[in-house]
C-alpha cells in the first residue's frame, strides 16, 4: 500500500484538488499514466533527491506538485 501525503489549504477531503502528492512505493503502471497527464498539464513530477521520473527506475518515492515553486516549497518540507 503506498504511502500518501495530500495536503491542500482548502483541503482535498473537502472535495478540492491537492497541491502535492507524495508516494512512497511506485510502480510503472500505476504512475506513468498520471505523470503523464500531470506534466502534460504543467505539473511537475520528480524523485524526491530532484531527479527527473523514469518509470524503470526501480527506487521508491514520487513527489508530485502543481508547479515547479509548489515542489520546491514542499520538498525541504516533507523529505528534509
Amino acid at each position: 500500500m503506498p504511502v500518501v501525503i495530500a495536503l491542500s489549504p482548502t483541503g482535498p477531503a473537502a472535495g478540492r484538488r491537492a497541491d502535492f502528492v507524495l508516494f512512497q512505493r511506485i510502480l510503472p503502471w500505476d504512475h506513468a499514466p498520471g505523470v503523464l497527464l500531470l506534466t502534460e498539464a504543467g505539473g511537475v513530477a520528480r524523485r524526491p533527491d530532484g531527479s527527473p521520473n523514469r518509470p524503470a527506475d526501480p527506487r521508491p518515492g514520487l513527489l508530485n506538485a502543481a508547479d515547479m515553486n509548489c515542489w520546491d516549497t514542499v520538498r525541504p518540507l516533507l523529505l528534509g
